[in-house]
């Protein structure tokens, strides 16, 4: 078993240190398979977008590269108030994290944080902030 600073296992809360484990670990829990399947999950989100409505998806992507021009802190809610409701088009909304997991993998952005989400059907949930991750 593996102890925090203050002999508390590092699975559970430490309330001197105030930390909870990063990553769990044990039954149910394999963090590189989740990054598998949530891999999967977006490229098939995004291969039914690309079909369906091409035209959303290049104006999401033009969004995103706009954005990430600006060097300020942006995240989906702020390419979806200008992007047309994905829905319209005939795509899966989910395909716009492809769009941003493929604008990272490129060097256009990084994750910046997290912020909660203003739209009121996502209940004011947690978000990722990114930002343009240009080498000048």
């Amino acid at each position: 078993m593996k102890l925090c600073a203050h002999k508390v296992d590092v699975r559970l809360l430490c309330v001197k240190c105030r930390q909870l484990p990063l990553f769990p670990s044990g039954a149910g829990y394999d963090r590189a398979e989740g990054e598998r399947q949530r891999d999967k999950g977006m490229d098939r989100a995004d291969a039914r977008a690309s079909d369906r409505a091409s035209a959303w998806r290049a104006a999401a992507k033009a969004r995103i590269a706009y954005l990430a021009g600006t060097l300020e802190p942006f995240s989906a809610d702020d390419v979806t108030t200008v992007v047309e409701d994905a829905a319209e088009h005939g795509a899966d909304s989910r395909a716009l994290g492809a769009l941003f997991s493929e604008a990272r993998r490129a060097g256009l952005i990084r994750h910046a944080g997290f912020r909660r989400t203003e739209r009121a059907a996502s209940h004011a949930g947690p978000r990722s902030l990114w930002r343009g991750d240009w080498q000048g």
